[in-house]
């Protein structure tokens, strides 16, 4: 629903100066304009393009993008399409604003660094956003839209999944790098202590974000040249 690729252009060009990788940054339509499964759609042409093209192929995204990311490698899965990594930041796996973890980060985040209301705002906000992606509350439970819904992870790429230590959306991270291993996959994950959603972005402000830019371009260089 939010940014364009002007936003992304400097993480973009970060990744893959510090990966050697060839990087495709997705240009996917926007809701309210394009609603479900709009974005999806976009961003799996993308991949399908890029696997006809390039020996080795990752997917990747925060937030949002992560979203997309998690969804693409299970359509890879189901479609023969090998991937060689999946690297979500902070993502979005679950239509989750009604579940006990959120509930209890807004009691929690109550007041947050001196923000009154930092957790009920974050869940509200997740809440909008759902509510003009996917309208229907029936489609929000299809593994395209919650990747947590699918029934199995296994077969999927390898995961790369780096979290913020207060960002609602952690939970989620979590619970997907749990399934995954459990159902045999490879995982490495990341929690940045003392960050929150959104510290990816902020290469010229903070360490953690070079850091984890470093994370993962190490692991999209590891994972496409070994």
């Amino acid at each position: 629903m939010l940014g364009d690729l002007v936003c992304f252009d400097a993480l973009y060009r970060a990744l893959a100066n510090r990966s050697q990788c060839a990087v495709l940054a997705v240009d996917y339509r926007l809701a309210p304009e394009h609603r479900y499964p709009a974005a999806i759609d976009d961003a799996w042409a993308a991949t399908v393009w890029a696997s006809q093209r390039f020996e080795c192929v990752a997917v990747g995204g925060d937030s949002a993008g992560g979203n997309l990311a998690a969804a693409v490698a299970l359509r890879a899965r189901e479609s023969g399409i090998t991937l060689v990594l999946q690297l979500l930041v902070y993502p979005v796996l679950e239509y989750g604003v009604d579940t006990p973890s959120y509930e209890a980060f807004r009691k929690r985040y109550a007041n947050f660094a001196g923000q009154e209301g930092f957790g009920a705002s974050s869940r509200d906000g997740i809440r909008f956003i759902w509510d003009l992606y996917v309208p229907d509350p029936f489609r929000r439970q299809h593994q395209d839209a919650a990747p947590l819904r699918a029934t199995s992870l296994a077969g999927l790429a390898p995961a790369l999944i780096i979290e913020a230590k207060h960002d609602i959306l952690r939970s989620e991270g979590e619970e997907y790098a749990r399934r995954l291993k459990e159902d045999g996959g490879a995982v490495a994950s990341y929690c940045y202590e003392g960050q929150i959603h959104g510290f990816f972005h902020m290469l010229g402000i903070m360490t953690d974000a070079l850091d984890a830019i470093g994370k993962a371009a190490d692991g999209l260089r590891r994972a496409c040249y070994g």
